[in-house]
């Protein structure tokens, strides 16, 4: 009699991926920047709000008219 093999194991579904690994790096293309730690989320990609400043003040009405 032949020896009784166990039945091999399962294949992993396709839904057991590391979702936090970065997607391959397709040839030619940018790579994707790198993730900020968690807590620094948008410090370090987004750079400061430029400064407000008060809106300019429109020129005055010209008081030279080129009709007669």
């Amino acid at each position: 009699m032949a020896p009784t093999m166990p039945p091999p194991p399962p294949p992993l579904p396709p839904a057991v991926i590391n979702t936090t690994a970065p997607p391959p790096h397709v040839p030619g293309a940018p790579w994707p920047p790198m993730a900020p730690p968690p807590g620094l989320l948008g410090v370090s990609l987004v750079p400061p709000p430029a400064p407000t400043y008060p809106p300019p003040i429109p020129p005055p009405p010209s008081t030279h008219h080129t009709l007669p």
